[in-house]
């Protein structure tokens, strides 16, 4: 093997594991870009769910409160 063919064989595996590497990383910020957009979405569609479904048992919890606190007086006047 002359010195020139090994060179070019190694400027071919070089330019090969560059060109690798370069598309590994591409690929890895892709995905990670994808996962932190829907990590966001998620978590900003739970906390939107979450308030919601707070005030539902916050309207749940204040008719309950206000029903035991009628309850009662209706009792002892019935009586």
């Amino acid at each position: 093997m002359s010195i020139a063919k090994i060179r070019n064989e190694v400027v071919v595996v070089v330019v090969f594991v560059v060109v690798a590497v370069v598309a590994v990383v591409v690929v890895v910020v892709v995905v990670v870009v994808v996962v932190v957009v829907v990590v966001v979405v998620v978590v900003n569609n739970f906390f939107t769910i979450s308030k919601h479904t707070l005030s539902i048992k916050m309207i749940i919890l204040g008719t309950t409160i206000r029903n035991t606190e009628l309850a009662p007086k209706s009792l002892s006047q019935e009586s």
